[in-house]
């Protein structure tokens, strides 16, 4: 048995999508790829091979990551953190939360002081956001989450 499940008991729980999946048309792929091989040819002939390579393998990654349809995971509100699929987020690394209840599904964002991963989404479903709000006020500040250019742009661009 899990040691955080002992110490943790769960208050809240739900399934949620890994992420948003947006439908792409073979032209998306077929853009996606032109300007990354273009790019790379283009890194290649200015004799930048590095950058030419980092740039197959970022157009590759791309494109596999668009294909992919997303899990769906277990999330738990518990005691001592928020636990999704396997990852547990503890509450003493957190700065604040926010509910995003335009987006549909409604959105729970944790605000986190980690460098990398500054921002978990994740999707409520079958679960009153009312009764999340309520959970998660014990023990964390609710702060208003400004979308940044960066997220503007990775939706706009269909990931």
């Amino acid at each position: 048995m899990d040691p955080d499940k002992k110490t943790n008991s769960i208050k809240l729980e739900w399934e949620a999508l890994e992420h948003v999946y947006y439908k792409k048309t073979d032209d998306w792929y077929w853009i996606v790829g032109t300007v990354g091989v273009t790019t790379s040819i283009l890194a290649f002939i200015f004799d930048n091979a590095i950058l030419g390579l980092l740039l197959l393998i970022a157009t590759a990654t791309m494109l596999l990551h668009g294909a992919r349809v997303p899990g769906v995971v277990k999330v738990e509100l518990q005691e001592r953190g928020v636990r999704v699929g396997t990852t547990f987020y503890p509450f003493a690394e957190m700065k604040a939360f926010s509910i995003n209840e335009e987006s549909e599904p409604a959105m729970l964002v944790l605000d986190t002081k980690a460098w990398l991963i500054p921002d978990v989404r994740i999707f409520i479903e079958r679960v009153s956001t009312h009764d999340i709000r309520n959970f998660l006020l014990n023990h964390l500040d609710e702060k208003y989450h400004e979308p940044s250019i960066s997220e503007g742009l990775i939706h706009y661009l269909g990931f």
